[in-house]
């Protein structure tokens, strides 16, 4: 292992081979296992250890290894060198070795590994490790003072394991429209100071729980649910002003672990039965008794380790589900329990959790902007409004989906439909009539009607049209009841406009901003003959009939545009874009394609450039050669119904995966020279090539602009981004640990504390990483390396995709508003997907003396285990300079031979060359080197 970018004082003896023989040559020969000395002498739970000595096995599982009193991960083994990760446990104590063949022989290190206190936020120090294990059988466990409580239950669990509320992101991918519930566990919780409250008072929140419940099941038609599970009351272990300041109505700053923790603790005893155990809970509320004062709620999203300090005793919480922690006061209204439930319910979204943003007026620098606020969940909850059709759409609820068993999910029909709007001046002018129908109580099943109808206006801008309705006579609907409506009517037609993607952080804007298209002056339903007009495209949105029919209210609306280019937009018709990274870091539009032959030819033959699986090869360096040619391809669209000509991109790398962008990259040609790709035809789309060469293995961001020209629609599509890489574990048992440098940056113009996730880690897997966040100066950065640990041996990994996790790093950087501590306080700043696959090792043999035969030169070697059908480049060096590679298969015997001709090898003085096999695209073994064979002639 490399351990560069750990973030931790360790000498540099320990980490280069050969000043560690030095060093270790200072101590006398004794028997081993022994432990010589250890770096860093202190740390977090959790962090990341070297340990050198003598008599280590290579083996990293034959090494028995505890940190603090606690076992330790092994993570890389060397007879002088382990690597290992503490124990989230782990307290200040000895560090131990002993080997599994003598378990009763145990050496100590010289000194007391001490640990130190996770630092608070404001104290602007860099956060603790990260070390998050693939979900495994248990859900929750804690220790105190050395005590273990809440054993994972692995006999009460059927062997395909138990029921997962939150899905995978592969799950949400199959699974849109289709049922799921969870648990939320609900803790009411006083004071220390203050009288248990009264029966009385849990059965109101019992009662509000219930109806936030309903709403949910209603508003998602009974796709997405959640069961409340109200607990007793319980004390907390201080009184009330350690928590909320007099007067206040919120939680004082950083004190939410105190209430989480201690939450927990006091209901150890019920969560520790089977109901939890068996079946985990997606989400945890606690209550505080506030004495009936108004009090804010807030949700802190997923928590996997939750650590709680109360006098001497310390308590630490392992989550494995990542359930997510939220706590109101006890008068809290079911609005206000619904919307935050919104911010965690199934979290399945790479840029933050399902309804990352509120929409709130208080979150935008111009207050009266948020005009949607009043019908939309993640605004005004406590009105009780319906989400708004932008997190309808998202979602999948109004999509209809057959799940035939063995077999990906079909699209039965979706309750969307989409326009897109093109400015196009010699077609006629567009003009539709659409019956709109309001949310109601079941989906619509009439084919001529939809609930919304979306306006696909840009990249990142969509129009909705919607209806909403207070609820009929008689109906169970329990949201939108207090909506503004125009006089005399129950309901109508609202048209929200939506810029979605990542804006600007130092606006103080929101990721996604909903509101009405029909402005400040009329925030409420529209009625008959009413207009919304966008005056630059044409676009006139008409309400015909405001209700044709009641019970759900349907309403006839008419679209149309005017196919002139906007007079107030001058050559509109035209639009140059690439499309952006999704959740996946991965954008469609940007891949690398490798030559062939060594990288001497051109790949893909043919146009236009072919995409290769993945969208991404991976690309080669190979040790012996001259550094491997690939095409960094990027196709460039154009929406507009002209011609776009004179068209220049330019390629970027950069030296590290990045979360967090601070523009420090580097263009594989300068801007002054960027590609010039000619013509884009109008409605189509080009490509632009250039050739990188990437000299390092090194594991790189790629990003791609158009050069903006003047009369575009938009300039702020002419970016995006790649930035996704695979990696090869070799399996031994297990595999071996994968390290990526990532540089972590800071967007803002400011310093700023930057909090890093990981998700999608695998069963079978862990991820390290140094820091859960860290604090950087005014578009500062620092190089951090993420290590992935497969802990399973390969054999054991059977079920499809069990060999391969894609993990995400994501970055997120606080916000700042102009209410104090405001909840949903981070944005995201995006990151990296690194997957990683374990293969079997292989061994590549070359024998010692090539063949030369009638002018071509026979390699010949062998790969063990003997495979037939690996493919097998041979590259050689020539001594004057130059490369050249042949490729080549496996037969049964596992053996190969490679022809390079005589011609291509030959210099002035003859032949001299440096020679390395190598295996390539292989799905079961990793990309194995050979031993290098000099040959002359």
């Amino acid at each position: 292992m490399d351990l560069a970018g750990l973030s931790l004082p360790i000498r540099s003896a320990f980490l280069d081979r050969r000043l560690l023989q030095r060093f270790l040559s200072l101590y006398p020969l004794l028997p081993g296992p022994r432990i010589i000395d250890f770096q860093p002498w202190s740390g977090h739970a959790g962090s990341l250890v070297v340990i050198v000595g003598r008599g280590f096995s290579e083996i990293r599982s034959q090494n028995i290894v505890t940190v603090g009193g606690h076992p330790a991960i092994v993570i890389s083994a060397e007879e002088n060198r382990l690597v290992v990760i503490s124990s989230s446990k782990a307290e200040t104590g000895s560090v131990t070795i002993a080997l599994r063949a003598e378990p009763e022989v145990i050496r100590e290190g010289p000194r007391p590994f001490t640990i130190i206190d996770t630092p608070s936020f404001d104290l602007q120090l860099n956060g603790p490790p990260i070390f998050s294990i693939g979900a495994d059988k248990g859900w929750l466990s804690y220790s105190q003072s050395g005590a273990s409580y809440f054993k994972k239950p692995d006999d009460d669990i059927p062997d395909d394991g138990p029921t997962y509320p939150v899905p995978t992101q592969e799950e949400m991918e199959m699974s849109n429209g289709q049922p799921w519930s969870t648990t939320i566990v609900v803790m009411p919780c006083y004071p220390s100071d203050q009288p248990e409250p009264s029966a009385a008072d849990r059965q109101i929140i019992i009662d509000q729980w219930n109806l936030a419940a309903e709403f949910w099941r209603q508003a998602t038609y009974g796709i997405w649910a959640f069961i409340p599970r109200v607990l007793d009351w319980q004390a907390l272990a201080y009184a009330g002003s350690h928590y909320v300041d007099a007067g206040a109505d919120q939680l004082k700053e950083g004190v939410y672990l105190d209430l989480f923790g201690n939450a927990l603790f006091a209901n150890r005893d019920t969560l520790d039965g089977p109901e939890f155990q068996n079946n985990r809970p997606g989400g945890f509320a606690v209550s505080y008794f506030n004495s009936g004062n108004f009090m804010r709620g807030a949700n802190y999203g997923p928590f996997e380790r939750l650590t709680w300090k109360v006098g001497p005793f310390t308590v630490e919480w392992n989550l494995i589900n990542r359930p997510s922690f939220m706590y109101l006061g006890e008068t809290a209204r079911w609005g206000r329990m619904a919307h935050e439930v919104g911010h965690s319910m199934l979290r399945t979204d790479a840029k933050g959790l399902v309804h990352p943003e509120d929409v709130y007026g208080s979150d935008l620098v111009d207050e009266p902007e948020a005009t949607a606020e009043g019908f939309e969940m993640m605004g005004a909850h406590d009105s009780g409004p319906l989400f708004s059709s932008y997190f309808m759409a998202q979602r999948g609820w109004y999509q209809a989906w057959d799940f035939p068993p063995n077999s990906l999910p079909v699209l039965l029909r979706s309750n969307i439909f989409t326009l897109e709007w093109k400015a196009d001046p010699v077609g006629s002018a567009f003009s539709r009539e659409y019956d709109v129908v309001a949310h109601g109580t079941s989906p619509n099943r009439t084919s001529s009607r939809w609930h919304i109808i979306r306006i696909k206006v840009a990249q990142g801008l969509d129009y909705f049209i919607e209806v909403r309705e207070k609820p009929p006579s008689g109906s169970s609907q329990i949201f939108d009841a207090n909506i503004a409506t125009a006089g005399g009517t129950n309901g109508g037609v609202i048209v929200t406009r939506v810029a979605s993607g990542e804006r600007p952080l130092n606006n103080n804007q929101q990721t996604n901003l909903i509101t009405l298209l029909h402005g400040r002056d009329r925030v409420r339903t529209l009625t008959d003959g009413e207009q919304v007009r966008d005056p630059a495209r044409g676009i006139v949105i008409t309400v015909v009939r405001n209700a044709v029919s009641v019970n759900p209210m349907v309403s006839r609306v008419r679209i149309e545009w005017n196919q002139a280019p906007p007079g107030e937009n001058p050559a509109a018709n035209m639009d140059l874009w690439i499309q952006p990274w999704d959740d996946a870091c991965n954008s469609p539009d940007i891949w690398v394609n490798r030559w062939t032959s060594g990288g001497t030819n051109p790949p893909n033959p043919g146009w236009p450039p072919a995409v290769p699986v993945d969208n991404n090869e991976t690309p080669i360096v190979l040790r012996v050669g001259q550094p491997w040619r690939h095409d960094f391809v990027a196709r460039i669209r154009n929406s507009g119904t002209a011609a776009a000509n004179n068209v220049h991109v330019v390629h970027y790398v950069n030296s590290f995966p990045t979360i967090g962008d601070n523009n420090d990259w580097e263009a594989v040609q300068a801007p002054v020279d960027s590609q010039n790709i000619g013509t884009v035809p109008a409605n189509g789309e080009s490509y632009s090539i250039v050739r990188w060469t990437p000299t390092a293995n090194r594991h790189t961001c790629l990003q791609v602009h158009i050069v903006s020209q003047s009369g575009e629609r938009w300039a702020s599509n002419n970016m995006a981004q790649e930035n996704i890489f695979r990696f090869d574990s070799e399996a031994s048992s297990p595999g071996e640990p994968v390290e990526m440098l990532v540089s972590v940056r800071n967007p803002l113009k400011r310093r700023a504390l930057i909090r890093v996730e990981l998700d999608g880690v695998r069963e079978g897997f862990g991820v390290y990483f140094p820091h859960r966040w860290v604090w950087l100066e005014a578009e500062g950065s620092r190089e951090l390396t993420l290590i992935v640990v497969p802990l399973a041996d390969i054999r054991e990994m059977k079920k499809p995709g069990a060999r391969r996790t894609r993990i995400r790093a994501m970055g997120f950087v606080a916000r700042e508003y102009k209410d104090k501590n405001m909840p949903e306080w981070w944005s995201s700043i995006g990151g990296v997907t690194m997957e990683v696959t374990c293969k079997f090792g292989a061994k590549v043999v070359l024998e010692g003396k090539p063949v030369l035969d009638h002018g071509l030169l026979q390699v010949r070697g062998a790969v063990e285990p003997a495979v037939a059908g690996l493919h097998i480049s041979v590259t050689a060096e020539k001594g004057q300079g130059g490369v050249v590679s042949a490729y080549g298969k496996t037969d049964n015997d596992g053996r190969f031979a490679v022809t390079l001709g005589y011609d291509e090898l030959k210099d002035n003085s003859g032949i001299s060359a440096a020679l390395q096999a190598t295996i390539v695209d292989s799905d079961q073994f990793v990309g194995a080197e050979s031993n290098i064979v000099h040959w002359s002639y």
